[in-house]
């Protein structure tokens, strides 16, 4: 007879569970300009005295949140956040 497959554990892998968080953690890192996300904080340190620059958004922490937003299907981002740097990046070279 055919080998039966078990059934799924009605229980989230512990990877599954990871993923879910690391998520989490990414949307409530998204930066706004306009009421629209234009990218992710560079870092979140709550027990730090100081904010440093955890308020803004650097391209180079951006690439790998980016890719993980055109992964999962988020393209709003990502076209916001490339639309908002090349703006600025225009204005910078009228000055």
């Amino acid at each position: 007879p055919a080998a039966r497959k078990k059934k799924g554990s009605p229980r989230k892998s512990k990877a599954a569970l990871i993923e879910e968080e690391a998520w989490t953690l990414l949307k409530t890192s998204m930066g706004y300009y306009c009421n629209n996300p234009v990218g992710t904080i560079a870092a979140n340190d709550p027990s730090s005295p100081s904010t440093l620059n955890y308020d803004q958004v650097f391209i180079r922490d951006f690439i790998p949140s980016g890719i993980a937003f055109l992964l999962k299907g988020e393209y709003d981002i990502v076209r916001n956040f490339i639309l908002h740097t090349l703006q600025l990046q225009v204005n910078y070279s009228l000055i």
